[in-house]
């Protein structure tokens, strides 16, 4: 073949096929980009125009002290090359490195990270001197809080955040920082800088949580604060008296007294169980008197309850919407009763006749719920608790707001008087109490502790202890002489939905909780004593006097709580009349008609043969044994309430009018208890051997 027919048979390489978006084409158009913006950098710097700043953290002792733009690039360039080192991951290569280089191979607190990020050093000297400053930033204290790190970190000038740094990468550099600068330099810059704000600073308004709210009233507030002082003052000096006189009380008295407290308490048991709606039981108190009790439901209902009995006297109708509490008014012959609130924010005052209520209370705008209404000791006012976050004080008689008191940073739930009537602690949903001076309008104690809302208060009758409920599950006693918490009661596995005192003397606190239990606390260690259960759903308020207990529960019921030999009644203060027709009856006991123990059918054991002469002092109270196994004949010693004995023979309480001498039955026969009528005489008693008591027999003629 000739050599001008001759073909190239060399392969020719093929060009490479480029598709439009493709990531080649896109990364040489970004490195073409990038040449060309350094190269105008370059020249840029070359002539002075321009000095690039890093926003990188550059610690402190290598940073050039010279504020020449020309070391800085040095720095920058250095701190460039550094980052395009590639060092092994490689712990035991990393160490061998720095032995090849004739540097000690760890520091003390140097982790794997720092040893390959290890500032260069050019001498051992370099290295001491970073191995002190190390050491010293150690000991530096530094806050935990992110927020004061930040502020710290302001005030020294640098940077209080860097891209990718957590509240630990911070809080670390803020120490190295500090280690370099020193720790006076954070106090000297932030009053500096203080210094410097307070020249541009406008005044401003006092934040300080204890801040009073002060509200403009009708003339008629004036008069009402003074009239508060003048009727709180004769009851605090009666209060205070009669605590002083109860201090005189010998010590083994009170221990005894409070062991039979005990003893009743631990006893408590449901008396009486009743559906009282078809609506949750949501509020439940009882009269001043003891003698009735009020229920208010979710159905709109209120109800009045005999006690003990339980039987239904009179509903109260008018609520549309949610009841949430019901009170009585303390004074018995008001013309008006009760009041009651609800959900829609309606209050609507009772008198003792009617089941519609006799004033409709405005002045809640009708939209905010109306927690809580109560009764000032004195009848005269009542007050509202509001979900506006306030609480209103208002006059009875003329139905007028006196105070619209603001303060809580949520709504207000619960509110409780001051035994004298001088003071009144408000409960919020933003977890505070505050204790208010009626007479003065100020806040007198803020009360912080608890982690949840506050849903329940009271006073105790001593005057200086209250007890709050909290959604945090807990109770919480305060002090107000020591203006703090006293004791913490974990009282429940729930919200606690109610608290309530023993209303004689404060001896013993009741709470209720959404776990569907009720507690009871002894005063004044708050040992629990009882755990009342009964009810199937969440228990929602309870009350407590001398004798009874009563919780109200979301299963619609409410239930008495007594003793298991409890009285027919309550103990009332009992006032005896002189009737000289009476007082000739030599079988005359003033307190019988109030006590059912004087009219037993049981007759106890024979204690002796012969009756006991006492003399008995005027107005005091006895308690005479009808089931002789007492060891003090003729007065009861609890004897009967031994449970091996199987007694169910209560005592007969009697008193004199004036002081006389009185003949006792020691036979435990007599038809006119506690006093002889000659039943000793009998055959059957007479040749009783009474080696030990013994219960008489006889047989029927």
């Amino acid at each position: 073949m000739d050599s001008d027919e001759e073909t190239d048979t060399r392969a020719v390489p093929r060009a490479g096929t480029i598709h439009y978006g493709s990531l080649e084409e896109s990364e040489r158009m970004r490195l073409k980009e990038r040449a060309e913006i350094q190269a105008e950098q370059e020249s840029k710097r070359s002539e002075g125009e321009h000095i690039h700043r890093s926003t990188e953290y550059i610690p402190l002792e290598n940073r050039p002290e010279s504020g020449s733009k020309q070391a800085v690039l040095e720095e920058f360039e250095r701190r460039k090359r550094a980052r395009q080192i590639q060092v092994s991951t490689d712990d035991v290569v990393v160490r061998q490195s720095l032995r090849d280089l004739d540097e000690p191979i760890c520091l003390f607190g140097e982790g794997p990270g720092d040893r390959r990020n290890r500032p260069e050093s050019g001498s051992k000297q370099a290295v001491l001197e970073e191995f002190e400053r190390r050491k010293r930033a150690r000991q530096i204290q530094v806050s935990t809080d992110d927020v004061v790190v930040r502020q710290s970190l302001r005030d020294l000038d640098e940077p209080i955040c860097l891209f990718g740094e957590g509240p630990g990468d911070r809080r670390n550099r803020l120490r190295d920082l500090l280690s370099r600068i020193g720790t006076d330099a954070l106090e000297i810059a932030r009053k500096k800088r203080a210094g410097e704000e307070a020249e541009h600073q406008l005044p401003s308004v006092p934040t300080d949580e204890n801040i009073t709210w002060y509200h403009e009233g009708p003339p008629q507030l004036k008069d009402a604060r003074i009239w508060l002082a003048r009727y709180s003052f004769p009851r605090a000096k009666h209060r205070i008296a009669a605590e002083l006189e109860e201090r005189k009380v010998a010590p083994a008295i009170r221990n005894a007294q409070r062991q039979e407290l005990q003893k009743k308490l631990t006893s408590e048991a449901a008396y009486c169980s009743q559906i009282g709606d078809t609506r949750p039981i949501s509020y439940c108190r009882f009269s001043p008197n003891w003698d009735l009790l009020a229920t208010a439901s979710w159905s709109g209902l209120c109800q009045l309850w005999t006690v003990p009995g339980c039987e239904s006297v009179r509903k109260l109708r008018g609520h549309q919407s949610n009841v949430t509490c019901v009170s009585f008014n303390p004074v018995l012959d008001s013309p008006v009763a009760l009041a009651s609130s609800g959900t829609d924010g309606s209050v609507k005052l009772w008198d003792n006749e009617s089941e519609d209520a006799i004033v409709d209370l405005d002045g809640h705008h009708g939209t905010f719920r109306v927690s809580r209404v109560k009764f000032h000791p004195s009848g005269r006012f009542f007050v509202t608790c509001v979900a506006d976050k306030s609480w209103r004080l208002w006059d009875l008689e003329s139905q007028q707001e006196l105070l619209h008191q603001e303060g809580h940073t949520d709504a207000v739930h619960d509110c409780s008087f001051h035994p004298d009537g001088s003071l009144i602690v408000t409960g919020s949903m933003d977890s505070f109490a505050r204790l208010w001076d009626l007479r003065t309008g100020q806040c007198v104690m803020l009360m912080c502790g608890h982690l949840k809302s506050v849903l329940s208060l009271d006073f105790s009758p001593n005057g200086y202890l209250i007890a709050t409920g909290s959604e945090d599950n807990s109770c919480k006693i305060w002090d107000i002489r020591k203006r703090a918490p006293t004791y913490t009661i974990p009282a429940h596995t729930n919200l606690v939905s109610s608290v309530r005192f023993e209303p004689m003397g404060g001896k013993y606190l009741v709470t209720t909780s959404y776990d569907k239990t009720s507690k009871i606390w002894l005063y004044p260690f708050w040992q629990p004593l009882k755990t009342l259960t009964g009810h199937d759903n969440k228990v929602m308020c309870c009350d407590v006097t001398q004798d009874w207990i009563v919780t109200s529960a979301f299963d619609r019921t409410f239930k008495l709580w007594a003793p298991e030999h409890p009285t027919a009644g309550p103990k009332k203060k009992i006032t005896v009349k002189l009737d000289m027709e009476k007082l000739k009856d030599p079988f005359f006991n003033p307190l019988a008609e109030y006590f059912p123990e004087a009219h037993q059918q049981q007759k106890g054991l024979v204690y002796d043969k012969k009756p006991f002469r006492y003399t008995c002092e005027a107005g005091k109270a006895y308690k005479w044994c009808a089931c002789g196994h007492s060891k003090s004949q003729p007065f009861c010693d609890n004897s009967h309430s031994i449970a091996g004995l199987k007694c169910n023979i209560r005592p007969v309480p009697f008193m004199a009018v004036e002081k006389k001498s009185v003949w006792f039955c020691n036979c435990k026969q007599t038809a006119h208890p506690p006093f002889c009528d000659g039943t000793h005489r009998r055959v059957e008693i007479q040749t009783l051997s009474l080696e030990a008591p013994k219960p008489l027999t006889t047989t029927e003629d």
